[in-house]
């Protein structure tokens, strides 16, 4: 089981519905792309890294900053009594991750490429 690594912030109300936004933090693997250039390089190099939230650690910064991290930010809604949040919390992030860490093979295939002719 992959560890669990979400920040909720704010939410707004509208009715009997909350909107929370949510910062789900992915491992990123420690692997490289079809041309020898690894994940993590990629997103340190070409990637903003600036975490959304506002209280981060310096260390969880710092992982964001050096790619063994990807940051995706998400709206997530709920009732207002919060019931069965946490469940659905933990049920969008491992989709998120398995999501995520599957485009990375597709959107970073070739990124870091170079050539000079």
């Amino acid at each position: 089981m992959i560890k669990m690594d979400y920040h909720v912030m704010a939410g707004t109300k509208s009715g009997n519905i909350v909107t929370y936004t949510v910062a789900f933090h992915i491992p990123v693997p420690d692997a490289e792309n079809a041309v020898g250039v690894n994940y993590r390089t990629i997103i340190a190099t070409y990637m903003n890294t600036e975490s959304a939230v506002p209280d981060i650690s310096e260390a969880e910064q710092e992982k964001l900053d050096t790619g063994e991290l990807y940051e995706d930010v998400i709206s997530l809604q709920t009732h207002i009594d919060g019931s069965g949040y946490l469940t659905m919390l933990e049920d969008w992030y491992n989709g998120r991750v398995a999501l995520i860490s599957a485009e990375f093979a597709d959107c970073f295939k070739f990124s870091g490429l170079a050539a000079d002719f």
